[in-house]
């Protein structure tokens, strides 16, 4: 019978973490009951700008807590609510529990990296990676090709190093350290909370997301998702060569999950514009990418109408004002294939 990480808290008000038997069943019904006193949330029947009920909502793809009815609502509120939204992520990112309190910045833990930093750069990550690196990463490195139900098994998590002088909001602000493909088993005990404060796991949160992918995208176009984590190693990780596994089970500032959306086209696409010989060797395509070539082994620099695209679906992407669940990940993909065969 499994055991799940249950937060809870002292008489200090500080978190801690009990271990619990359960069945599966009962993991999945009781999950959602463990939860400290929150305040009360957004309504998520309503859009947060105007009010409007009974329609199609989107949420905000950073902090995941606020919905929107449209992108010129969210582009209004994101004046009011980017400040908000990045203490949201701080609070409810990964934390170490125990009895003893977690500081942010301690002697020999990150001791110049505090949460808002780490998670900025990440979120630049993916502004930048979530479609052009991504999307061919989970297809090449799951060999979704052969078999698509393997996104629902395994996942891809990365090891990062954080470059020195490249400023926050640049494209190579993380160079590869290593990547694995993994099976979600391993995340099974680590918790994590969800947009409203409960306790929840990765897979449950992944597969929550792709529900909701399949919900917003009817048409066929999206046929899944598959998972991608992105670890931010600290110094001393580095040096004692710290391997992914180890990582994504040990990190807790710098663990950051990513849902990539699966479109009914990509298999055929990325077929037609990678060679076979290539789908092995993602790994290399992987560090070119974050690296600001091409995603393909050999380093090409990325064709300037395509850096072009690129650019301003991140900038739209940094400014909050997109579709967290967009089937194309906030890319005008008619202009990327055209530029891709210009």
């Amino acid at each position: 019978m499994p055991e799940i990480a249950v937060l809870s808290t002292d008489a200090r008000g500080e978190l801690v973490v009990e271990s619990l038997k359960m069945s599966e069943e009962e993991m999945r019904l009781t999950l959602g009951n463990f939860e400290e006193p929150r305040p009360t949330t957004p309504d998520k029947d309503a859009c947060f700008k105007c009010k409007t009920t009974g329609v199609p909502l989107m949420c905000c793809g950073k902090c995941r807590a606020i919905f929107y009815c449209g992108k010129g609502c969210q582009k209004d509120d994101w004046k009011d609510h980017k400040d908000l939204c990045l203490k949201f992520l701080q609070k409810h990112s990964y934390r170490k529990m125990g009895k003893k309190e977690h500081k942010l910045e301690t002697k020999g833990h990150r001791a110049h990296r505090n949460v808002d930093k780490i998670y900025g750069d990440l979120n630049t990550l993916m502004a930048f990676h979530s479609g052009y690196t991504f999307q061919p990463l989970v297809w090449f490195a799951l060999d979704l090709f052969s078999d698509l139900s393997k996104a629902d098994t395994h996942f891809v998590a990365m090891t990062l190093s954080r470059n020195r002088g490249v400023g926050a909001g640049g494209r190579t602000v993380y160079s590869l350290v290593d990547a694995e493909v993994l099976p979600f088993e391993i995340l099974r005990m680590k918790p994590l909370r969800d947009a409203d404060g409960r306790a929840t796991m990765p897979v449950l949160v992944f597969h929550e997301e792709v529900r909701q992918l399949m919900e917003q995208n009817p048409t066929g176009m999206t046929i899944g998702g598959a998972y991608v984590v992105c670890i931010e190693l600290s110094q001393k990780d580095k040096e004692k060569g710290k391997n992914v596994a180890k990582a994504v089970v040990e990190t807790i500032d710098g663990f950051f999950g990513h849902t990539v959306p699966l479109c009914a086209e990509g298999r055929e696409y990325y077929l037609r514009a990678h060679p076979k010989e290539q789908h092995s060797e993602w790994k290399k395509s992987l560090k070119n990418s974050l690296d600001g070539y091409n995603f393909e082994p050999e380093r090409r620099p990325i064709p300037a109408a395509v850096r072009k695209i690129l650019d301003k679906s991140a900038s739209i992407i940094r400014e909050g004002q997109f579709d967290s669940f967009s089937t194309e990940g906030n890319l005008d993909m008619e202009a990327l294939k055209a530029a891709l065969t210009s």
